[in-house]
C-alpha cells in the first residue's frame, strides 16, 4: 500500500516501509484507493499504481478516486465517470456526480436527480429534488420539500411524507414529522414514533453505529439503543457512535471512551481522543498525541503534535513540524525532511 507524506508545500509518497518511492514534487494528492493513488501537478491529474508506476496523464478540471471501478471526473461542462481503463465511459453531461456503489451512482441532470448504472443509462430518471447517495438499500429523496425512501432501482419504499430524514445506517434512519424525531425501518415501518424533541445530529455524527445512536436534549446527549429507547443519562457534553465496541464521549472538557457496557475505559482523562481503528485510538495529554489500547494502557506515547490513525499498520503522525509515519510499535519508520507548509491532520 502507498501514502502520501508532505515537506513543505510539496507532497510524496512512500511505502508501507516508510521508503521513498516518489519525492516530493505534487502540489495536490489524493489517497490510495482500490490500487490508485492520485496526484496533481501543474494542471494535470496522474493515477500511480501500487509500484508506485504512473500509468496516465489526464488533463482535467477535477479527477476523484475509484470507488467501485469507476472515477468521477469533472470538465468545464460538467460531471462524467471513466473506468480502470481510464476509458470515459460517461461523458461529462451531469451537472453533479456521486461515486458508485454496486454498479450504480446518483447524478444531477437538468431536469433533476436520478441514477445511472455503469454504461450511464439511467435506473430512476431525473425526477427528483434531491437524491441521497446509493450506499445502502434504500436511497433518500426530496420531491416537493417532502422527504421519502426509495430502492436503487426506484421503486418507492418509504413514501415522501417527512420534513427530514438522515440516510439509512444499520437499516434504520432517523425520521422528522412535525419537528419530531423518530425512526423507522427498511420497509418503512415505524420502530419509533417521531417524539424526540431536538434535532439527533451532532456534529456530523447520527444515525446507528454499532447498535446504538447519539441523542442530544437541552445541549446534553445520551445514548438510544435499536428500539430507540433513551438508555444513559443525559450526561456527556459531546459522544460519538461506536467503533470496534467503543465511543468517545466529552465531560466538562475532558476526554475518555466508553464500552458497550458505557463504562470507561480508562480512569485516566485526555485532553483530545479520536475513534478507535485496528485496535488502537489517538490520545492527547496536554497537547502531545500518543495512542491507548481496547484496556486503556497507552501503547505509544504521546509525544507527536498531531496524529491520524492507522492505515495498513503504520500511522501518520506530525512531529517538529514535519510529517512522518510509525508503525503499532511506535518505531519510527519515515520522517520528512523539511517542514509541513500546512499541517493538515486530523487532529
Amino acid at each position: 500500500m502507498l501514502h502520501f507524506f508532505k515537506e513543505g508545500s510539496k507532497f510524496g509518497i512512500i511505502d508501507s516501509k516508510g521508503k521513498v518511492i516518489i519525492k516530493p514534487s505534487f502540489d495536490r494528492i489524493r489517497p490510495e484507493r482500490e490500487g490508485k493513488i492520485l496526484t496533481y501537478k501543474d494542471g494535470v491529474w496522474s493515477f500511480f499504481n501500487e509500484k508506485g508506476e504512473k500509468e496516465i496523464d489526464i488533463k482535467l478540471l477535477e479527477v476523484y478516486s475509484f470507488y467501485d471501478n469507476m472515477a468521477l471526473i469533472r470538465d468545464g461542462s460538467g460531471c462524467g465517470y471513466i473506468d480502470k481503463s481510464y476509458n470515459r465511459v460517461i461523458p461529462c453531461a451531469f451537472e453533479t456526480g456521486f461515486d458508485f456503489y454496486k454498479g450504480k451512482a446518483v447524478v444531477e441532470a437538468q431536469l433533476g436527480w436520478g441514477i445511472i448504472n455503469k454504461k450511464g443509462r439511467y435506473i430512476v430518471q431525473p425526477s427528483y429534488d434531491y437524491l441521497g447517495e446509493v450506499n445502502c438499500d434504500r436511497v433518500l429523496f426530496e420531491k416537493n420539500e417532502k422527504i421519502g425512501f426509495i430502492d436503487s432501482e426506484g421503486e418507492v419504499i418509504v413514501k415522501g411524507v417527512y420534513d427530514d430524514a438522515c440516510d439509512f445506517k444499520e437499516d434504520k434512519a432517523f425520521v422528522n414529522y412535525k419537528e419530531k424525531w423518530g425512526i423507522i425501518d427498511k420497509n418503512g415501518d415505524v420502530i419509533l414514533k417521531p417524539s424526540l424533541e431536538e434535532n439527533i445530529f451532532f456534529n456530523g455524527d447520527y444515525g446507528f453505529s454499532e447498535g446504538y445512536a447519539v441523542h442530544i436534549s437541552d445541549g446534553k446527549v445520551a445514548y438510544l439503543n435499536s428500539d430507540g429507547k433513551v438508555i444513559t443519562a443525559y450526561e456527556y457534553d459531546f459522544a460519538k457512535g461506536f467503533k470496534e465496541g467503543y465511543a468517545v464521549v466529552c465531560v466538562e472538557g475532558k476526554w475518555n471512551f466508553i464500552d458497550k457496557n458505557f463504562k470507561y475505559i480508562s480512569d485516566r482523562w485526555f485532553h483530545g481522543v479520536g475513534d478507535f481503528k485496528d485496535g488502537l485510538a489517538p490520545i492527547n495529554v496536554n497537547g502531545k498525541w500518543g495512542f491507548i489500547n481496547r484496556v486503556g494502557n497507552i501503547v505509544i506515547e504521546p509525544i507527536y503534535d498531531g496524529v491520524e490513525a492507522f492505515s495498513g499498520e503504520i500511522a501518520r503522525t506530525l512531529k517538529d513540524g514535519k510529517d512522518g509515519f510509525i508503525n503499532t510499535s511506535g518505531y519510527e519508520i519515515f520522517r520528512g525532511k523539511e517542514r509541513c507548509e500546512l499541517p493538515y491532520y486530523v487532529f
